[in-house]
């Protein structure tokens, strides 16, 4: 199984979030201290978010993961897969915990989230599995 993991870069330290083990998708999350050149676990997600809009959207400390595949679906057939997690996993920086919110109207997976000032832009993505969609959102926060 390949994919892709959201990611985000806060407080010189690289955050790598979801793993996939053996055809399992699990909710884990990893800081890599760029200055110590060490991993270190973070306390797990709330749920998966394989292949979520990336890098994760950072504002005021607070690391936002909007969607992804949560693994809830994983042996469900095309046909009837109903698209991807419409949560939005915020982690805060400072204490260190996760909260979980309902607030993606179109979920995306696969798919580069490209931030110009304080807004963000969802280029594309799948909105069920093999299925791209060509359009492109916008997502104001502050």
């Amino acid at each position: 199984m390949r994919s892709t993991f959201p990611r985000c870069v806060q407080n010189d330290a690289e955050a790598v979030i979801t793993d996939i083990r053996k055809a399992a998708i699990v909710a884990v999350a990893y800081r890599y201290d760029i200055k110590s050149n060490l991993w270190a676990q973070l306390p797990n997600m709330p749920s998966a978010a394989v292949a979520a809009p990336s890098p994760a959207m950072v504002v005021n400390q607070l690391v936002m993961i909007p969607g992804g595949d949560d693994g809830k679906q994983l042996t469900v057939s095309l046909e009837k897969h109903s698209g991807f997690s419409r949560n939005i996993q915020v982690f805060d920086v400072n204490t260190e915990r996760w909260s979980s919110t309902f607030g993606v109207d179109t979920p995306r997976v696969t798919v580069p989230l490209v931030q110009k000032k304080n807004v963000w832009f969802l280029c594309s993505g799948e909105e069920k599995p093999g299925i791209r969609s060509p359009e492109i959102w916008q997502v104001k926060l502050y």
